[in-house]
């Protein structure tokens, strides 16, 4: 489904409510600068959600139905999995949901969950409130009470980035932590397990301190870090092209933002060494752990006091607003 606003547009896909393309149109030019997967059409078998990847979706539960069992220590590694968690980020990610349009540029999304589950299904609204701005809200209907991991998935594309050409803007604190593990075996450009360390001077494999606001790094790698306080608004500035993204929302509800380099790391098919984008995710997440590390007491980001969850109410809804903008690169 198409919205439309002057020389701006937005594509949703109905698999996941996913936005599959947006242009904006600001200081003269139209950019698309979310991510758009070059495997749509692949004859090769792969997952709904992979097969449907683009540039923003929300995802109820976030993170994955089996965390990896090696995390170091400090990490609990005994945890049970959530019986009815059974696809990454969320049964909404994976399934087709039904699209209303209202008017030229709202679309009202809505989607049921299984019933064995705490969620009774998510209402999702897309609104192109200019040629330069998306508004989102998103709402959470509750079966039971429950203390999920959920997050919110803007992709933008870094295709056309020589090194270091971008930089990421964090309005509150830029402390960060790295994934307590390698992404993908041998393809981590940072140290992993880093904690509450500035993301300007975050250590790399080979021990030197590097700027991960600077990207893309040089070479192929594949990195998560978590901002636990980054304010409700990171940015990703294009000065080569002459424009910013602006990705905002209200971190009483999400409180950190998970940052997803991926650089080219994932040699496998269909990623084929092809995608190097930066996920700008707010969430109230342990990282993609899943629903049991986002719960649990006993990780280090609990610890810290952390939030990883949001609390959902029985029969209440939880709903949160968010915003994805483009301007001139400042």
């Amino acid at each position: 489904m198409r919205l439309v606003k002057g020389r701006a547009w937005v594509e949703i896909d109905p698999v996941g409510a996913i936005i599959a393309d947006a242009g904006f149109h600001v200081g003269g030019q139209t950019v698309r600068p979310l991510f758009q997967n070059p495997w749509r059409d692949d004859p090769r078998e792969m997952d709904v959600l992979t097969r449907h990847l683009g540039g923003e979706w929300p995802c109820v539960p976030f993170g994955v139905p089996d965390p990896p069992g090696d995390l170091p220590l400090g990490w609990p590694n005994d945890l049970d999995r959530a019986p009815w968690h059974k696809h990454a980020h969320g049964f909404g990610a994976h399934r087709p949901w039904t699209l209303t349009q209202d008017g030229a540029q709202t679309v009202l999304a809505e989607i049921t969950y299984p019933e064995d589950g705490p969620v009774v299904g998510l209402k999702r609204r897309v609104h192109l409130a200019s040629e330069s701005e998306i508004q989102l809200e998103l709402e959470v209907s509750a079966r039971q009470d429950a203390a999920l991991p959920i997050g919110l998935h803007p992709v933008v594309s870094l295709a056309d980035a020589a090194p270091g050409a971008a930089f990421l803007r964090v309005a509150g604190e830029d402390s960060a932590w790295t994934f307590p593990r390698d992404v993908e075996p041998g393809r981590s450009r940072l140290q992993a397990n880093q904690q509450g360390v500035s993301l300007r001077s975050l250590l790399s494999t080979d021990g030197t301190s590097i700027d991960a606001a600077a990207l893309p790094f040089a070479g192929h790698s594949e990195d998560l870090i978590l901002l636990t306080a980054p304010g409700g608004c990171v940015s990703l500035s294009r000065p080569d092209l002459g424009y910013q993204v602006d990705v905002t929302w209200d971190d009483t509800h999400l409180p950190s933002c998970l940052l997803w380099l991926s650089n080219r790391g994932r040699d496998y098919a269909p990623w084929d060494g092809r995608v190097c984008a930066v996920g700008i995710e707010p969430v109230a997440a342990a990282f993609d752990l899943g629903v049991e590390q986002s719960r649990s007491l006993n990780t280090p980001l609990a610890r810290a006091g952390v939030r990883t969850t949001a609390q959902l109410k029985a029969g209440e809804v939880w709903r949160t607003d968010y915003s994805i903008a483009v301007q001139t690169s400042v």
